[in-house]
């Protein structure tokens, strides 16, 4: 932290190369300007980190700490751009509490999240009592907004999207300059038209619930993810607040830990083991699913074994 005179120092600081830079509100910081999905392409942390650097090094500054030495360096922060809006519902009331997916379009075209994930949110704002948000830090580009209802996480929350739509594809979008601020981007979230979609995974050899396994909900035309779930530990899930359309459901990462089989042995107390702890791997399964105008309730998808994992377990109890 910087004094009011925006002096700063750090002390026992290893010897070495480092990048440094500022932050502050209004002005752009690195969460919001990194592409972390490109980075993650990268197999190691090392490249990783790499990749972060090189997109951010134009506002790095390099500094060479020496043992028993010190380092005086000077650090500049740039304006970033704001973007500000209004979300409510479509009968007038202000949305308040919701979260926002921020998508930045890249060089091919396409739609780059931004921010990192933490605690389940890519950013941390939030609708205020009057429905208001504002979205800062923002480097040059051209942008849309999602708002999510804040039920679990990014991945599970309905979304609706600039130009109210639930397609990021359809979505309206605004371009922004370094210390511009964006107004209007308003968001109207329906209170009706939407639908649940309910279902239980179960084991086909024997009917028994999946408690370990993921469900996504694609767009049909083109998979665009619109949402995903782990499933409960009765191997039920639930998936409200989806609009008409044709979709694909995909149940995936089913598994079913086995308990290890015990045996006494003769004379003794102790217990040797008969058969090895294990995890049943079911398959993926994607079926196709419609909504129309009714819910779909009890849906039950049964899947095979396609693998056993055996555990390393004690010899005795």
């Amino acid at each position: 932290m910087t004094g009011i005179d925006g002096r700063f120092k750090m002390v026992n600081v290893a010897s070495g190369h480092y990048y440094a830079y500022a932050e502050l509100e209004g002005y752009l910081h690195l969460d919001r300007a990194i592409d972390f999905a490109q980075a993650s392409k990268h197999a190691s942390e090392q490249e990783q980190m790499q990749d972060m650097i090189g997109q951010w090094k134009d506002h790095l500054t390099e500094v060479n700490v020496e043992a028993r030495g010190a380092a005086d360096l000077s650090l500049q922060v740039e304006r970033g751009a704001e973007i500000a809006g209004t979300v409510t519902y479509d009968d007038g009331n202000p949305a308040i509490g919701m979260h926002f997916q921020l998508l930045r379009k890249t060089a091919k075209n396409g739609w780059s999240k931004v921010g990192a994930a933490s605690d389940n949110w890519a950013i941390s704002e939030v609708s205020d009592g009057h429905g208001h948000f504002n979205l800062t830090n923002l480097p040059d580009g051209e942008y849309t907004i999602c708002a999510s209802m804040p039920v679990g996480n990014q991945d599970a929350a309905p979304r609706i999207c600039l130009g109210n739509t639930y397609r990021i594809k359809d979505a309206d979008s605004l371009k922004v300059q370094a210390g511009d601020i964006s107004r209007g981007a308003d968001l109207v979230i329906p209170l009706t038209g939407l639908h649940t979609v309910t279902g239980i995974v179960t084991a086909a050899e024997d009917g028994h619930t999946l408690a370990h396994g993921i469900v996504r909900i694609f767009y049909a035309d083109d998979r665009e993810k619109a949402r995903e779930i782990p499933l409960l530990d009765d191997g039920s899930f639930s998936i409200p607040y989806l609009p008409e359309g044709s979709y694909i459901l995909q149940v995936t990462g089913a598994q079913y830990p086995e308990k290890p089989d015990y045996n006494a042995v003769s004379g003794s107390s102790e217990s040797v083991v008969s058969k090895a702890p294990a995890i049943k791997l079911y398959t993926q399964k994607e079926i196709p699913l419609t909504i129309s105008q009714n819910d779909v309730y009890d849906l039950n998808i049964h899947l095979e074994v396609r693998a056993i994992a055996f555990q390393n377990s004690s010899s005795s109890l």
